[in-house]
C-alpha cells in the first residue's frame, strides 16, 4: 500500500539493471532473466514517503575508454532515505572511492516534518563526469518546505559540485 512499481530498466554492460520500490538494485541476464547480482541499501520502511516508496530507475557512467578495474563503470541510484549510491556495474558492490564507501548522504537543507517529506524517486542523470540529482518534496504540508534543489555530484568522488534552486526568489 505504500509503494509503486514504476521502474524503467536500462541495458548496460550486457546486463538489464532495474531497481525495486524499496531501492534494491538488481542486475539480470537479459536473455535468461537470471539474477547476476543484487544490492539492497536496506532502507527503513516504517513510514510513508510523500510519493510512496518508488524507484523509477538507475543511471550508468562509463569511465574513460580502456579503463579497467573496480568501478570503471558505475551504476548510480538514489534512495528514499536520501542517499546517492555508486555501484560497480560488474558485481554490484559499492564503489569505495565514491563518498563514504559508495554512499553520499544528501542533506535536505532543513529538518524534515516526517522522514518521507523529502525523497528521491527519479533516476539520476549522468552528464560527463557529473551525476545530476533532482528531488521530490511533499507539498501542501507547510510553506517553509525543503527546497527542491537540483544537485550535481562528481561521479568519481561523490563531492557536491553545484546546486541549483529552480525557484531562487522564494522567501523562507
Amino acid at each position: 500500500k505504500r509503494s509503486k512499481f514504476e521502474v524503467t530498466p536500462i541495458l548496460a554492460g550486457g546486463k538489464l539493471i532495474a531497481c525495486t520500490p524499496f531501492n534494491a538494485v538488481i542486475a539480470l541476464d537479459p536473455g535468461t532473466g537470471r539474477e547476476l547480482w543484487r544490492y539492497d541499501p536496506q532502507i527503513k520502511t516504517d513510514y510513508r514517503p510523500a510519493n510512496l516508496f518508488n524507484c523509477r530507475g538507475v543511471a550508468v557512467w562509463h569511465g574513460p575508454a580502456g579503463a579497467a578495474g573496480p568501478c570503471a563503470e558505475r551504476i548510480l541510484t538514489a534512495t528514499a532515505d536520501l542517499r546517492l549510491i555508486a555501484l560497480d556495474l560488474a558485481d554490484g558492490k559499492p564503489c569505495p572511492d565514491f563518498g563514504d564507501n559508495g554512499v553520499v548522504r544528501v542533506d535536505p537543507g532543513k529538518p524534515l516534518l516526517w522522514p518521507g517529506e523529502f525523497q528521491f524517486t527519479s533516476p539520476p542523470a549522468v552528464i560527463g563526469d557529473l551525476v545530476i540529482l533532482g528531488s521530490s518534496i511533499g507539498d501542501n504540508a507547510r510553506v517553509d518546505a525543503p527546497r527542491g534543489l537540483v544537485r550535481a555530484f562528481d561521479v568519481r568522488t561523490g563531492a557536491l559540485r553545484w546546486a541549483w534552486d529552480p525557484i531562487p526568489d522564494r522567501a523562507d
